[in-house]
């Protein structure tokens, strides 16, 4: 449907600077986001510090990170990231992860990615990008899109900001199975917060909200931590079928790929 980009195809110089310091992985509107809201005024309660920010990773990744760490016999320092503290159930209800490091542990002293041949996370698959056109985030889409990265070279001046349809035709021919993650992790990033607001109206949780962030630490201290979907399997909102197939799904990209050939066609 648009010309194709003519500005060099994106390939990661396997430098491991992206690597060797992940803290502070969010971009400057998410983390005033993050400081205005994201300890107690919504239903997602960040546990870390903006500061102590690293990358972040979905329940059902973090599990296949833990796997990897055993395998290498390392110590991932893998800690819950954000969660829901449900009132009702007295349940800390565990979204995300992050390893808690300032260089994530899989990283070899040779600068290369040591699980690199694995199923990586969407964090890890989606850089340079901090995130895809179709998350809004009340922030203009511009070049901030971008990570820093030596390998990017003039492709971010080259894009066309000012039509979003264009502007996703080229980054899928830029950037391909990259694009493609960072489309499906801004879907999941939707699909929880829609989905939080489903349990709420359906009255299958009470998450706790505007209270003093040293109340919510203490409760979440001394509650039960379970990961998101075995909650829902637990509340029977999903069965185990249906909470694999949803994994599954995301995993394959197939929510991306759907969104992203709603505009530019077959992919």
């Amino acid at each position: 449907m648009f010309p194709i980009l003519e500005a060099p195809t994106f390939h990661c110089r396997a430098c491991g600077k992206c690597c060797s310091n992940i803290q502070g992985f969010a971009g400057e509107a998410e983390k005033q986001f993050l400081l205005e809201y994201g300890y107690g005024k919504l239903p997602l309660v960040q546990l870390v510090p903006v500061e102590e920010m690293t990358f972040p990773l979905w329940e059902f990744e973090a599990k296949r990170f833990i796997d990897f760490s055993k395998e290498l016999g390392i110590d991932a320092k893998i800690r819950p990231y954000r969660g829901v503290l449900d009132l009702q159930s007295n349940a800390f209800i565990v979204f995300n992860y992050q390893m808690n490091s300032k260089a994530c542990p899989f990283l070899k002293q040779d600068g290369k990615c040591g699980i690199y041949g694995k199923e990586r996370a969407f964090v890890c698959n989606l850089f340079p990008l901090n995130r895809s056109p179709f998350l809004n985030v009340g922030a203009p889409v511009d070049k901030s899109i971008f990570g820093t990265c030596g390998g990017l070279e003039t492709i971010p001046e080259k894009l066309d900001y000012k039509n979003n349809e264009k502007l996703i035709s080229q980054l899928y021919h830029s950037f391909g199975h990259t694009f493609l993650a960072a489309v499906q992790h801004d879907f999941v990033i939707e699909w929880a917060n829609h989905l939080i607001v489903q349990l709420m109206k359906e009255k299958k949780i009470r998450p706790a909200l505007n209270y003093p962030r040293e109340f919510l630490a203490k409760r979440i201290g001394q509650a039960r931590h379970v990961d998101l979907f075995e909650f829902l399997i637990e509340i029977e909102h999903f069965t185990s079928e249906e909470a694999e197939s949803t994994i599954e799904k995301f995993r394959s990209y197939e929510h991306a790929k759907e969104r992203v050939k709603q505009v530019i066609g077959p992919l």
